[in-house]
């Protein structure tokens, strides 16, 4: 809706996402997840930012909602701050959360429903799947070919998951679709 869509515009004015009548290009990172079996972790989740954000170009909205405060905080506390100035948070009301994502140019993050509702909204997203095995219904959402079959599921898989391999899948996954700006 208009309203939906101005508390998106809104958020993206306050966070300087929006330069010359412009939306900046950002990726979404992801960090809620259900359980803690489907929970990538702060680390991981700071070290693909300082990766992500070694190319001056890229901007970050981290999301979640209010039970992420505690993971976005210790992401946050491990950044320094010529990475924060590339930081914002989304973790308001749902609709302003998910009207910030509809701007954004990818998604990388847990196993969760702002996964699948970026996949819907026709962004690519890159789902860090664990423990349930991926879900094929959309061309947007993508998986890393790292887990066996078996593997889903399995108590502490999401561990195999490594920052380096999501990394190195997004840039194959966003060069594939012809984007500029990674």
């Amino acid at each position: 809706t208009t309203k939906q869509k101005k508390l998106g515009t809104k958020f993206l004015y306050n966070n300087n996402l929006i330069k010359n009548k412009t939306i900046v290009p950002f990726l979404i990172i992801g960090v809620g997840a259900m359980n803690k079996e489907r929970q990538w972790g702060a680390t991981k989740f700071s070290n693909l930012i300082k990766l992500l954000l070694f190319d001056k170009k890229y901007h970050i909205v981290i999301v979640g909602g209010k039970d992420e405060n505690k993971i976005i905080n210790e992401i946050k506390s491990s950044l320094n701050s010529n990475c924060l100035e590339k930081i914002s948070v989304a973790d308001g009301l749902l609709e302003e959360v998910v009207s910030v994502m509809s701007f954004a140019s990818g998604y990388i993050g847990n196993d969760t429903s702002f996964l699948n509702i970026m996949a819907c909204l026709n962004i690519p997203s890159l789902g860090l799947f664990s423990n349930s095995k991926p879900l094929n219904y959309n061309k947007n959402l993508i998986k890393l070919d790292i887990l066996k079959e078996d593997d889903y599921g399995k108590t502490g898989i999401i561990e195999k998951l490594n920052v380096e391999d999501v990394y190195d899948k997004y840039f194959e996954i966003w060069k594939k679709r012809g984007l500029k700006w990674c």
